[in-house]
């Protein structure tokens, strides 16, 4: 004979059983590749994959201008030595040739507009050169916080379904 708690029992057996089948879908659905948590960590992986390659080439023309960067201040301060060289010959000349003061005047004159041009050149180059690294350096960020914003994007969890009675 069948008692109560039999019965019971066997009600409290059949909706865990159902629970399990219902708890075991949704865990397959979250588990999907092309949907699920599974394509979420594939994009953050490839998302992770391709900031640590934009990091290195940053890094990598960081490295080009900084050598660029140092090479036009070497230049500029051999323009810096040439126009104290050309500042001390005009100072000799016109101390021991007052005739030739006129000359000298218009030699360093030139010289000197010259190595300004250079000068000026050379500044308006590196001010370009940190102008560059400032847009790298910017531009690694926007692209580190544009792939955090994409992968959390992707990071959508599919709806639960509910299931009719016919399918259990």
């Amino acid at each position: 004979m069948l008692q109560l708690t039999d019965i019971a029992l066997f009600l409290i057996s059949f909706a865990a059983c159902t629970y399990c089948i219902v708890l075991s879908r949704r865990l397959k659905s979250l588990q999907d590749t092309k949907n699920g948590l599974g394509a979420t960590i594939l994009a953050l992986s490839d998302s992770v994959s391709a900031i640590t390659s934009s990091a290195r080439e940053t890094r990598q023309q960081a490295s080009e201008l900084y050598v660029r960067l140092a090479s036009a201040i070497e230049e500029a301060n051999q323009a810096c030595l040439r126009l104290q060289e050309v500042s001390a010959k005009s100072d000799a000349r016109h101390a021991a040739f007052a005739g030739e003061a006129e000359a000298a005047q218009r030699h360093f004159k030139s010289e000197f507009e010259a190595l300004v041009a250079d000068s000026k050149n050379r500044i308006e180059e590196m001010q370009r050169l940190n102008e560059q690294m400032r847009v790298l350096t910017s531009g690694t960020t926007e692209t580190i916080v544009q792939a955090i914003h994409r992968a959390a994007h992707l990071q959508t969890l599919p709806k639960p379904r509910q299931v009719s009675r016919y399918e259990q």
